[in-house]
């Protein structure tokens, strides 16, 4: 497995961003399991667009769980952008981070490291932040992504910036400017694009392709209460749900044990267990 961090200037943002990459490849795991270059040498992998939380950056997966062997173990290629404060939004006064990692960072990858185009092929993630990114991302391109997973996410925006707005909270990450700057008018994202709720019906409504999801939350996380109610709803909808719970906080101990399950469960999605490495 080929941990990458690189750089380079995005037309979407407007600056240089990092991510980190992680790519199947030939090490000496493979090698004491008798595996040479040929395993990988003209082999692409499916891509896992996972997105870090409100405090994380490119490279927080890696630092904090085993990411780099569950990824080695399923034959998946894992790519973290950083997409800052954002809500993977193009920010109402701020960068174009949704256009970035919908359009823009696909196509950099492609051209850089050995992943298989089509829906079948590419899956979103994240955890927090990052889980309420992934679903806005996959709900609305459902052509794009056949599996969202999300782990303990904030899932609920709406209901974040109402308790913010009758809080009159002018302070800390989740203030009330914070969420203009991301958002602009306040009073419009009930039902529209940014409204994970809203996106499950709209999607149902259409016809299209819906996305296979799996959830991991911890039954002491504060976003508990919410994931319960969009499980209902996605199940209410006919979607493909696959949830997760225990004993646990919104932190790494969390996040660490279920990315483990996530990716398992993605590589089983897949279906194609030829990639699958034999432990």
């Amino acid at each position: 497995m080929s941990r990458i961090e690189f750089s380079y200037h995005s037309k979407s943002l407007g600056y240089r961003t990092k991510v980190t990459a992680i790519v199947p490849s030939l090490d000496w795991i493979e090698m004491m399991r008798g595996m040479g270059d040929n395993d990988f040498i003209g082999t692409r992998f499916p891509a896992l667009w996972l997105l870090h939380g409100t405090s994380g950056d490119n490279d927080c997966w890696t630092r904090f769980t085993r990411i780099e062997s569950w990824a080695e173990q399923n034959r998946i290629a894992v790519f973290m952008p950083d997409a800052r404060l954002s809500a993977y939004s193009d920010m109402d006064k701020g960068p174009a981070h949704y256009t970035h990692i919908v359009d823009e960072l696909p196509e950099v990858c492609r051209t850089l490291f050995p992943i298989l185009e089509g829906r079948a092929n590419n899956f979103i993630g994240g955890l927090s932040m990052g889980g309420y990114g992934a679903l806005k991302i996959g709900l609305r391109n459902p052509d794009r992504y056949s599996l969202i997973l999300n782990l303990s996410g904030g899932v609920d925006r709406v209901m974040h910036i109402e308790r913010t707005i009758r809080e009159g909270r002018q302070t800390g990450l989740h203030n009330l400017n914070a969420m203009k700057v991301t958002f602009g008018d306040l009073s419009a994202v009930k039902g529209g694009i940014h409204d994970v709720f809203g996106l499950v019906e709209q999607l149902s409504r259409s016809g299209r392709p819906k996305p296979k999801i799996f959830t991991s939350i911890g039954t002491l996380d504060p976003h508990w209460d919410e994931n319960l109610r969009l499980r209902s709803l996605l199940i209410k909808n006919d979607f493909d749900v696959h949830w997760e719970q225990g004993p646990f906080i919104h932190d790494w101990t969390n996040w660490n044990h279920y990315i483990e399950h996530a990716l398992k469960w993605a590589a089983d999605q897949w279906g194609d267990k030829s990639k699958e490495i034999d432990w």
